[in-house]
């Protein structure tokens, strides 16, 4: 039965200087990827194009740690197949053609009986198998795993840290002490109880662990903003040995809304020499780990001193010439992450033109350039009840599971999911008619787009961010008549593409900027979370009662200029996604998409809302006072709090999108900001363009014309006349667009108007103001017809009857707690849940900013269309006995907002 190896300190003191704990200058140091994170593990055809990328950057290691590899994990006692023996062959025989050392690692921690001879010889055997295949490189991992001996282990070891280095060491042995790398259950500072230094855990793994195995640290955290030098150095006097530090600051496997597109940050190069290297953990999706690894690349190589970015002078000139650099630039020792970032963008953009091929593969990428080598809590109370349900156990060391999985033996599925994800099939649009309405000439407010089948203070002024003339050229490529309809092949071919439809290196850095890091938004991000936040809280001044005589009519014109600043960062994201559409990379398509294009959907939405607030005017100083009490980006506790890097990346969930989502008045809808599912295929590609904007009065026959094709059934052919041309919609929708229009949006495409939203914040009024002023005109215009037996009439002047017996809902109940009247309809071409979800989006934001709790509509019978469009968007019966008066096949359905 084993027992506790040994290990030989006679040559290590224990009081050795942290001097003397430096990797020694002999030893390389370690630099690669470690596929270590929850969720599809990456194929054969991108772990082989990986190994080329690596050597290319001069990185050396790679560790074979796919969670989701079963084999791996959860059935680690199984042998390979045939089938799989010959994929991991191929695999290291790759990996070795690149001067890669692949290492390959293994999970038993879930179930073994460490004190087992059987599960001891199975282990081995496994690993002798994997051998077999070429492998001289392994590791064990005990990350993840409840921290608790079985009764038999117990009467074997003192303590588990004694359990897991007996294993550990004799297979180390076993394989004739291979390179090899161990992951501790205590993997970061977080974990380790009750602190590094004090770990009874951590000081008997560095005492019992045989020099020669590598040990392994994600840092302060799971996920780690910084890592220290000195915490590097009080580690290693622990561990005996330098460490090799796992890195999760790209690994996004804990947030579906987030991807991580930012530079390598929070290690300064003078950790190099007190570690063994790092393999950083990066994205599930393959594709957008590219300025992950070439970062990294670039820091591993610099020298080992600190730079200052704000006071280098040299810096500051080697970034205004960035755009000279060439592949191979060496300009500054030590490491810019500014300088790094760009070079990396300017090395990936090339591959977005080169076409994938079927099977996953491509041909042979660019040569690749590498960069210059050069514990307080939170005091702020209203942050308190986010921070309060942090959860002590949560997750995952290496990687943290999806909010749509299980999570692994012994550990909590993380709390304060502040925005939900709800996934919902897009269907394709097969219609071939064009059933839109032409809409009145006028700029677009706001452009929303159909995703493919597959998400105040301190502002930057836009100049800054965007040249005048980028602007222009995006604009004008983003307001181009109709997207491009084209060909698979001739999609794939960049050479058909003029330079005005292809990506820059300004439109590539905005995409990174919006997608940085767990714990930092990009600037251009900042811009956008700060300037929406600006014009939504003073909104106030365009009060339509006040705006002709406010004695700040300076502070009118700087919201209307700040808006109109705002509108055209939108509409050059806007541009940017729809060159995006047109690269011939289709897995980095597919990677990428989801993110970029809800994303763009969200600014669109804030877009749509910035210009009802300039439009309707209905704001006061009072309404806007009370969304500012919001907890948001722009809530210090929770600003302090996300920067930090004191909390896991989990807690805040969403990223950039989420945060924008959270800043509009209905952030607690989070089943309107859903994410359509992927397909494999890009159907109906390219995507068509929608704009939502607030309504305007030379709409009014664009939506009375969707009206009447939504509904041309209610009525019958003999009823085609000049007088009843208008009945349908006048009967429908004439007394909110007449009466309440500044609460009402209308979607357009590239044929016109296909949709609108009518709303009323005040339904009891707006009944009493039908009855004064809409419905005697409308009696005058529809007389009641002379006939008197009903059976005689026509459905037309069925309809007209309506008119003259309106009774509108009285429920005292119902216009309380539902006070808002709402009426939305949208052509049958227009087959995207998403649209309908973000033009409700924007009604709703609308009302909430008048303190409206709730909504309520009027819908056909649980068989219609109307009935089956709301209840998708979130519309509850209030009662199945509940009907209006005017039609017993009517129900009311209600929303709370």
């Amino acid at each position: 039965m084993p027992g506790s190896a040994t290990t030989d300190d006679s040559d290590y003191e224990l009081d050795k200087s942290f001097e003397d704990l430096r990797r020694p200058k002999e030893k390389e140091f370690i630099c690669g990827v470690v596929e270590g994170f929850y969720g599809r593990p990456w194929n054969t055809h991108q772990r082989i194009e990986l190994f080329a990328r690596m050597k290319k950057l001069g990185m050396n290691t790679y560790l074979y740690a796919p969670k989701d590899d079963v084999k791996h994990r959860a059935y680690w006692r199984d042998l390979y197949t045939v089938e799989e023996a010959d994929s991991l062959t191929e695999l290291i025989q790759s990996a070795k053609k690149q001067d890669i050392k692949f290492v390959y690692a293994i999970s038993p921690g879930l179930d073994m009986t460490y004190s087992s001879v059987k599960d001891l010889t199975i282990l081995r055997r496994k690993l002798d198998q994997v051998s077999s295949f070429g492998c001289d490189s392994f590791a064990l991992l005990f990350d993840d795993i409840l921290p608790e001996m079985n009764k038999c282990d117990k009467e074997v070891f003192a303590s588990f840290a004694h359990a897991q280095s007996s294993v550990t060491n004799q297979i180390y042995e076993h394989l004739k002490q291979p390179s090899f790398m161990f992951c501790p259950t205590e993997y970061c500072a977080s974990r380790s109880i009750p602190t590094v230094s004090d770990s009874q855990y951590l000081n008997t793994i560095g005492e019992k662990l045989i020099q020669g195995i590598e040990i392994m640290w994600t840092g302060p955290k799971v996920v780690s903003k910084i890592i220290s030098v000195s915490s590097i150095k009080e580690l290693a006097k622990v561990l005996r040995r330098p460490p090799l530090i796992w890195d999760n600051i790209h690994a996004n496997d804990y947030d579906q809304k987030r991807i991580y597109l930012g530079p390598y940050d929070g290690r300064c190069p003078s950790l190099i020499p007190f570690l063994s290297g790092v393999l950083t953990n990066p994205n599930c999706e393959f594709e957008p780990n590219f300025i992950a690894l070439h970062t990294l690349a670039s820091w591993s190589k610099s020298e080992y001193q600190d730079i200052k970015r704000q006071n280098s002078v040299e810096t500051h000139v080697e970034r205004e010439n960035l755009s000279k650099f060439d592949d191979n630039s060496v300009v500054i020792p030590g490491y810019d992450l500014m300088v790094a970032h760009k070079l990396a963008i300017k090395a990936w953009l090339p591959t977005f033109y080169t076409p994938t091929q079927p099977d996953g593969g491509r041909p042979p990428p660019p040569k690749l350039a590498l960069a210059p080598t050069d514990d307080t809590p939170i005091v702020d109370a209203i942050i308190t009840p986010i921070l309060n349900n942090i959860p002590t156990s949560v997750m995952t060391c290496m990687a943290v599971t999806p909010i749509t999985q299980t999570a692994p033996v012994g550990l909590a599925v993380p709390v304060n999911q502040l925005v939900g994800t709800v996934t919902v099939p897009s269907e394709p649009d097969n219609s071939q008619e064009t059933d839109s309405v032409a809409s009145p000439a006028g700029e677009p407010m706001d452009v929303i787009t159909d995703k493919p089948s597959l998400a105040a203070t301190g502002e930057p002024a836009v100049k800054e961010l965007l040249p005048n003339s980028l602007i222009s050229t995006a604009i004008a490529a983003a307001s181009s008549e109709e997207v491009m309809q084209v060909d698979e092949e001739v999609t794939s071919s960049a050479d058909l593409l003029s330079e005005n439809e292809k990506l820059n290196i300004d439109d590539l850095a905005m995409i990174c900027d919006m997608f940085y890091l767990p714990f930092e938004h990009g600037s251009k991000a900042q811009y956008v979370l700060s300037e929406f936040q600006w014009l939504k809280i003073n909104s106030h001044v365009m009060d339509h009662t006040k705006l002709s005589t406010s004695p700040e009519l300076h502070l009118v014109e700087e919201w209307k200029q700040r808006a109109e600043e705002f509108d055209k960062f939108v509409k050059y994201f806007a541009a940017v996604c729809k060159k995006f559409q047109m690269i011939p990379n289709s897995c980095l398509m597919y990677d990428l998409n989801d993110y970029i294009w809800d994303l763009r959907g969200t600014l669109s939405l804030l877009n749509s809302y910035i210009k009802w607030l300039g439009l309707a005017r209905v704001m006061t100083e009072v309404d806007c006072e009370i969304l500012d009490c919001r907890i948001t980006w722009s809530t210090k506790g929770y600003n302090d709090a996300f920067l930090s890097g004191d909390n896991e990346p989990w807690v805040f969930r969403g990223g950039l999108t989420g945060e924008l989502q959270r800043l509009l008045p209905i952030s607690n809808s989070t089943d309107l900001f859903s994410i359509p599912q992927r397909s494999a295929e890009l159907e109906n590609f390219p995507p068509k363009v929608y704009t939502i904007r607030p309504f305007i009065p030379s709409d009014e026959t664009a939506v009375y014309n969707v009206c009447k094709a939504v509904n041309h059934s209610m009525v019958d052919l003999k009823d085609s006349t000049e007088q009843y041309d208008h009945l349908i919609p006048d009967l429908l929708i004439g007394g909110l667009v007449t009466l309440s229009s500044q609460f009402s949006f209308v979607v357009e495409n590239d044929d016109g108007v296909c949709g609108y939203i009518l709303a009323t914040p005040d339904a009891n009024d707006f009944h009493r103001k039908m009855s004064v002023s809409w419905l005697p005109e409308m009696q005058k215009k529809y007389p009641l017809p002379v006939e008197t037996d009903n059976t005689s009439l026509t459905k037309a002047q069925g309809l007209v009857s309506q008119f003259h017996n309106y009774q509108p809902e009285k429920s005292e109940l119902l216009l309380t707690q539902y006070p808002a009247l709402v009426k939305m309809e949208f052509l049958p071409s227009v087959k995207d849940l998403s649209i309908k979800q973000r033009t409700l989006a924007c009604m709703l934001s609308a009302l909430q900013s008048v303190q409206v709790v709730g909504v309520h509509c009027l819908s056909g019978s649980p068989e219609s269309r109307s009935y089956e469009m709301y209840n998708q968007l979130g519309f509850v019966r209030t009662n199945p006995n509940v009907l209006t008066p005017e039609n017993d096949d009517t129900l009311i359905l209600v929303r709370i907002i």
